[in-house]
């Protein structure tokens, strides 16, 4: 169902004694809060999936270094370091999906002014850059 389908339909009134059941309302927010979470990530798994070799939804410490290269946001080893165990603490050297959306939407990255046209500087999340990238 689409923001538009929701606007256009009939809401329950008084007058009306119709009322919407509560799993039906339910189902509709839910439905249109995944669909949002999907484009919000399209980007991103897209670029994941490419990266995961083996196509097994996680990625090894090599394939991860290599996501964190393509997604432009360090400028050091150290840093790549220290993202590499906040996506795996227990250095199990397996990280999951899950783990680098975690990650990478807490990470924020500095954004020089140019980019927003106003010359002031700013943060975002990995994923929200990885959006605003055409």
């Amino acid at each position: 169902m689409t923001r538009r389908d929701i606007e256009q339909a009939p809401l329950a009134t008084e007058e009306s004694g119709k009322e919407i059941p509560f799993d039906r309302f339910l189902k509709v927010l839910l439905d249109f809060s995944l669909l949002s979470h999907e484009k919000f990530l399209k980007k991103f798994v897209d670029l994941f999936n490419e990266i995961d070799g083996n196509c097994d939804g996680m990625l090894d410490e090599e394939e991860m270094v290599q996501l964190i290269n393509r997604l432009k946001i360090v400028d050091s080893d150290e840093q790549i370091d220290v993202i590499l165990s906040k996506a795996d603490p227990n250095n199990n050297k397996i990280i999951t999906f899950s783990d680098c959306v975690q990650v990478f939407t807490e990470t924020e990255v500095l954004i020089e002014g140019e980019e927003d046209g106003t010359g002031t500087t700013f943060t975002m999340n990995v994923i929200e850059k990885l959006n605003n990238i055409e």
